[in-house]
């Protein structure tokens, strides 16, 4: 007999009643565990993990401690998940950024001056109707219950370069 939970099932004369492939966001043996990245009831929620102050890991977003770092860390997990073909992106279903404390920019100029018309104009980008952003996280929770958006405030500026004019 089959034990294939959410996928397709290698049965019939020759087959063995194992798992084949795993729907998106199914992973195992027997297609019952979320997948890396996926969670939430029917493993639906794709989360993306950002914190400006990761030093390590792989910077993949795929947990906190491969959480997209630095200041430009949240506009470079949105654009990286916006290069997903959207066939791909609707599969995966509803996509949660969880972003710890910390100040965030769409793109950085280390000196005032060399900041360029273009990088000056950039704004974070919308990844789409299917993504919601949660902020107040100290970078360690499984839960939104968890996260304290007063003790660990996630900001969104547009001060690129952090001059006093802002």
């Amino acid at each position: 007999p089959c034990t294939c939970v959410n996928g397709a099932c290698n049965d019939g004369v020759d087959g063995d009643g194992t798992c084949s492939s795993c729907r998106p966001g199914w992973a195992g043996p027997h297609c019952d565990l979320c997948d890396v990245q996926y969670h939430g009831e029917n493993c639906r929620t794709y989360r993306i993990y950002v914190d400006a102050d990761a030093t390590a890991g792989l910077g993949d977003g795929s947990s906190w401690p491969n959480a997209y770092s630095g200041r430009v860390g949240l506009q470079n997990a949105i654009e990286e998940f916006k290069e997903i073909p959207a066939r791909t992106r609707r599969k995966i279903g509803h996509v949660e950024f969880w972003i710890a404390e910390g100040i965030y920019t769409p793109t950085s100029c280390e000196d005032p001056n060399a900041c360029t018309p273009g990088e000056r104009a950039k704004s974070f980008s919308d990844p789409g109707k299917l993504a919601d952003f949660f902020g107040g996280f100290i970078g360690n929770e499984t839960s939104l219950e968890q996260r304290d958006i007063l003790a660990h405030p996630t900001i969104l500026s547009g001060n690129i370069d952090f001059s006093e004019e802002g």
